[in-house]
C-alpha cells in the first residue's frame, strides 16, 4: 500500500517504518512546553515532572525587554534536588541580555545522561545574573518520549 502526497497517517508510539535506505525507522514525536511571562522578579522554578522517560531535544528563550546581564539554564533534577543544584542540560547558560524579541537557542550537552530523564525526574529553569529590566521572558522546552 502506498500513500498519496495528500494523505497524513496517524502514527502511534509503536509504529515502525520500513525505509529502503535506512531500514527500520521509528518516528519520534517532539513535544513542546512553554513557560511564559517571567520577569525580573522571577526566581528559579520547577517546570516539568517526567511522567515517562524523556529526552530534552532543545530549549530556547525570548524576551520582550532584555535584562542587564541575566542568564537562564535548563537543569535536570532527581529525587529531592533543588533547582539551584540541578544538572545543566546545556553547555552554557542562555543570555537574557541580548536583542529583544530574538530567540536565543541553548546548546545541548553532549552528555546524553544529562538530557535523559527517568519517570519522576524533573526539569527546572535556573535564572542567574542581574535580571533587572527583564520583561515577558518565555522559555520553550522541546523533548521526545523514549
Amino acid at each position: 500500500m502506498s500513500l498519496f502526497s495528500s494523505e497524513y497517517p496517524v502514527l502511534g508510539n509503536a509504529t515502525v517504518v520500513n525505509d529502503n535506505t535506512l531500514g527500520q525507522v521509528k518516528p519520534l514525536t517532539e513535544q513542546i512546553i512553554t513557560v511564559s511571562g517571567l520577569v525580573a522578579a522571577s526566581t528559579s522554578l520547577d517546570v516539568l515532572v517526567a511522567q515517562y522517560p524523556i529526552q530534552v531535544s532543545g530549549v530556547s528563550v525570548t524576551f520582550g525587554t532584555a535584562s542587564s546581564s541575566g542568564t537562564a539554564d535548563l537543569v535536570k533534577m532527581t529525587g529531592t534536588t533543588a533547582v539551584a543544584s540541578g544538572t545543566s542540560t546545556l553547555t552554557g547558560t542562555m543570555s537574557l541580555a541580548g536583542t529583544a524579541n530574538t530567540p536565543v537557542n541553548g546548546t545541548l550537552s553532549s552528555t546524553v545522561a544529562n538530557l535523559q530523564l527517568a519517570k519522576g525526574d524533573r526539569l527546572g529553569v535556573k535564572l542567574g545574573g542581574t535580571l533587572t529590566s527583564l520583561v515577558n521572558c518565555n522559555v520553550t522546552i522541546r523533548f521526545i518520549k523514549l
